[in-house]
Parts: structure tokens; C-alpha cells; sequence
């Protein structure tokens, strides 16, 4: 497991690891009721710019912080 070092940066915790971060953020006007917390994990790239690679909810911050330090990545893509 991937211990995140967290910081809050306007009003949402961040964690880099190398190239990814993530972030948590509350947030009930993008998601429901029931599952409030927002999960994000972007890679960063050379350049600076972001790609967006993982998006979920969770009930608590704290579910969204150990789903971030579990994360391994996105699923392969087929081809």
C-alpha cells in the first residue's frame, strides 16, 4: 500500500506520488447525497498538463483517502 503524504490546497486534500495525484474533495452539488466524497487521480505529465485517469465517490473522506493509496492504476486497455 502506498502511504500518501496528504496537504490541504482550497478546501480539498492532495497527495502527489510521482507522476499521479490525487485529490478528495467534498462535494454534493457533482455527486448524491449518500456518496458526497470525490476521489480524482490524474497523471502529470512532462509537459505539466493532466490526464485524468480515475474518477469515484465515496461516502466518507477518509474511504476516498485508503481507495488513493490502494490504487494501482487504471485497468489495461485491450487491444
Amino acid at each position: 500500500m502506498n502511504m500518501l503524504q496528504w496537504e490541504t490546497v482550497h478546501g480539498r486534500d492532495r497527495a502527489v506520488s510521482g507522476k499521479r495525484e490525487y485529490r478528495v474533495f467534498y462535494g454534493p452539488e457533482e455527486a448524491s447525497h449518500a456518496l458526497p466524497w470525490t476521489l480524482v487521480v490524474r497523471d502529470v505529465g512532462e509537459d505539466g498538463e493532466h490526464t485524468h485517469v480515475h474518477y469515484h465517490l465515496y461516502r466518507t473522506d477518509a474511504e476516498a483517502k485508503k481507495a488513493a493509496e490502494r490504487w494501482e492504476g487504471p485497468p489495461p486497455t485491450g487491444g
